[in-house]
């Protein structure tokens, strides 16, 4: 069962509308203290003149100033409702001109007012409202409680405004039953949240927008603070079972992810590409580079009514993305798609005066509102097989796991050997890991032994219990005949090549372990588990047994197999084989970069084989790094990885250590296995193309050549040579 939370609440048309917003007035009737306009200034009132002259102008400028046919026009303050008449004006003068040029927003507009619902029930306010209301959107902000609303939001003489703005609030919802309000979250009412969001559903707004102030006002433990209250509404939700019917922001399907490569290339709101007139005539990129809004910068301004606007002004706000205002430890986070920031705040805090650095003082709000939706989505899942959408649940790639050792004798899932007995990780070793998984955003794995899952799962321990049911775990198990119930997207099982004739479970994925003297029976093998398995992950135990030219044969007669799958529109995985034709970058396990193992000795290693194999437990620092040797384990270190495209590779490190000596180093038995991987991937894409299958992919024909020499020969910094 799939859901999705956090998403429900979207601007009309606001992936294809632009905004054109008129500042009426900078006077307001309450002083709310954590609002970001701090110098409002009530002798700064827009005339219908200046109103009229904005409209005039950017319907002649349309054509160069908006590529869109829908516009939302917004109206803020101040408090904007103490203009009402003048945006009544505003609106009838705008309609009409755009009926009489025959206008594409005629019809394709939008009126938005943001409101404090002081003045919400007035005669000329309610007036307006019947006059527009097929083409309005209102939004009411209220905090929530009496106690969290009257901290915040006071009138000029310090009186709290809530019960002024909760008698209007059942004529609002009656007129608009599906407007959302916005609850804004500061330092001083942080321990207010969770009985603010449930107050505001029980006033009957179901939609819930919420964000903490994007100005620098935190403090050490606000982030502690923070999460504590959405874990307690993460519970209300579930025990009430609110979460098809209710919702807020602060629990989204989104958040937990990275953003991609493509993602990157885009802000996070539209500023520069939407327009802002002052009292004045001046036009600004939004409300917040205006100087009643910046405490530290001077404002922005694009132009004004009379002389136009300065395209050169426009210009850095054209090519401003996530990208290129972020340092390469926000671009490197794994939680950041959904990791907010304003703009002009980013501007207003820069050191060095421009839009072009990313404020980073949020980040501890961010990843306390992560940890809390990692919880969120765990026991939603794990209590009602209810899941977010999209949902991680693959074990290479994307994602920072954390393998648990549960014992010396868990399955082995890879290309290493046991020589240990006696050890198992305790349930206090367990219960702290889980929460350290969860601290520092990696998935657990739990790797068992024979039935270790099901004696962890019905313990007595109740602190193990609650942890268990707050994370998000896949399971590595063994395979044994008589199992009778199972997971298909949280266990993945690990068999042998003796276990196949005995194995008929319907699996996403498994593990195949194929010791090197049983290559000849691997074509039957694979034939029989694709059966019932759509995809398959090949470990092969590289030792001096492995005959690589057997290999060779048993995966082109393999390859003939993933064929005939292809063909019959039913397609099927195999690591080695199939993961080159999809991906476009290296893919390894990503052992000690973003995954590792806590073992029985309760200490962290890269991966189980580090363990057995005696080596030294890996140190991290606070981002969950490898610092000293182990940094070496990371592709960018990795000197001939990086030159090659042999990109299902695992480039295990492990085999490196024990070949060269070297983290960063690859032995020369498994660049072969690569290469004949990659050379077996590439014919089978020919096969494929040739009959209309994976159109658009291609690898390139590549000779097999020593990656040594190959680096050698293609260096740019040998001895002699100017760059």
């Amino acid at each position: 069962m799939e859901y999705l939370m956090g998403t429900q609440v979207q601007a009309w048309r606001h992936e294809n509308a632009k905004v054109l917003t008129f500042v009426v007035t900078q006077d307001c009737n309450l002083r709310c203290k954590y609002c970001y306009m701090t110098s409002k200034q009530s002798e700064h009132k827009m005339t219908f003149d200046i109103a009229k002259k904005a409209i005039d102008y950017f319907l002649d400028q349309k054509n160069q100033l908006f590529d869109d046919d829908y516009l939302i026009m917004e109206f803020i303050g101040g408090e904007p409702l103490l203009e009402i008449n003048l945006i009544d004006q505003i609106v009838d003068y705008f309609k009409v001109r755009i009926y009489a040029e025959n206008c594409p927003w005629f019809g394709r507009y939008r009126i938005a007012i943001s409101t404090n619902g002081i003045l919400y029930s007035t005669e000329k306010v309610q007036r307006f409202i019947d006059k527009n209301k097929n083409s309005l959107s209102i939004g009411i902000s209220i905090d929530g409680t009496k106690e969290k609303h009257d901290l915040q939001r006071v009138y000029p003489n310090g009186k709290g405004s809530y019960d002024d703005v909760v008698r209007n609030i059942r004529l609002w919802k009656k007129q608009f039953p599906f407007a959302t309000t916005k609850v804004t979250i500061g330092h001083d009412d942080l321990k207010y949240t969770f009985e603010s969001i449930v107050h505001l559903w029980k006033l009957g707004i179901n939609e819930v927008p919420a964000n903490v102030v994007f100005e620098d006002v935190w403090e050490d433990g606000d982030d502690a603070i923070f999460e504590e209250q959405l874990i307690k509404l993460a519970d209300y939700i579930i025990e009430n079972k609110l979460w098809e019917t209710h919702n807020t922001t602060l629990f989204s399907d989104r958040l937990l992810e990275k953003l991609s490569k493509n993602e990157m290339k885009h802000n996070f709101c539209g500023t520069g590409k939407a327009y802002t007139v002052d009292s004045d005539g001046n036009i600004f990129p939004c409300v917040r580079y205006m100087d009643y809004s910046l405490n530290n910068k001077d404002s922005i301004c694009f132009g004004n009514l009379d002389n136009g606007i300065d395209r050169d002004k426009i210009r850095p706000f054209y090519v401003l993305n996530s990208e290129n205002q972020s340092s390469n430890k926000c671009l490197d986070c794994e939680i950041n798609a959904e990791c907010a920031y304003c703009q002009a705040a980013n501007y207003d805090f820069s050191s060095n005066n421009t839009n072009f650095e990313r404020a980073t003082y949020l980040c501890k709000m961010q990843k306390a509102r992560c940890r809390a939706n990692s919880y969120y989505w765990a026991k939603l899942y794990n209590l009602y097989g209810i899941k977010r959408k999209p949902q991680n649940t693959i074990l290479r790639g994307m994602f920072k796991q954390l393998y648990f050792l549960l014992s010396d004798n868990s399955v082995i899932y890879c290309n290493y050997q046991s020589n240990k007995r006696n050890g198992s990780l305790t349930q206090a070793n367990i219960i702290d890991g889980l929460k350290y998984a969860r601290e520092h955003f990696y998935q657990p794995v739990f790797i068992h032994n024979l039935n270790s899952k099901e004696e962890i799962y019905s313990t007595n321990n109740i602190a193990l219990k609650e942890e268990l049911m707050a994370s998000d775990i896949i399971h590595i198990r063994p395979f044994a005949p008589n199992i009778q119930s199972y997971n298909e997207e949280r266990d993945i099982f690990v068999l042998c090549i003796k276990d196949i004739d005995k194995f008929n479970l319907h699996l996403d994925n498994c593990i195949l372990i194929v010791e090197a003297d049983e290559l000849k029976q691997l074509e039957d093998s694979i034939r029989k588990l694709l059966i019932t398995v759509k995809r398959i992950n090949i470990k092969i135990r590289l030792n001096e047994r492995f005959d690589i030219l057997l290999y060779q044969k048993c995966l082109q007669n393999i390859s003939n197999v993933i064929y005939d799958y292809f063909m019959r529109e039913d397609a099927r995985e195999i690591n080695v084989l199939t993961d080159r034709i999809f991906l476009k970058e290296m893919d390894n396990c990503y052992a000690g970069e973003r995954n590792f193992c806590l073992a029985p000795d309760n200490k962290i290693y890269i991966c189980p084989a580090f363990y057995y194999g005696n080596q030294q437990e890996v140190c991290l620092d606070e981002d969950g790094k490898c610092i000293g040797a182990h940094s070496m384990v990371t592709l960018d270190k990795a000197f001939v990885c990086q030159k090659c495209d042999a990109y299902q590779c695992n480039r295990c490190v492990f085999d490196n250590k024990i070949r060269t000596g070297e983290y960063n180093i690859p032995g020369e038995l498994q660049c072969r296995k690569a290469h004949i991987e990659r050379e077996i991937t590439r014919k089978l894409l020919e096969r494929l193309k040739e009959n209309g299958k994976c159109s658009n992919k291609k690898i390139n024909v590549l000779h097999y050549q020593e990656p040594y020499d190959y680096f050698i020969e293609n260096s740019s910094n040998k001895r002699g040579e100017v760059e």
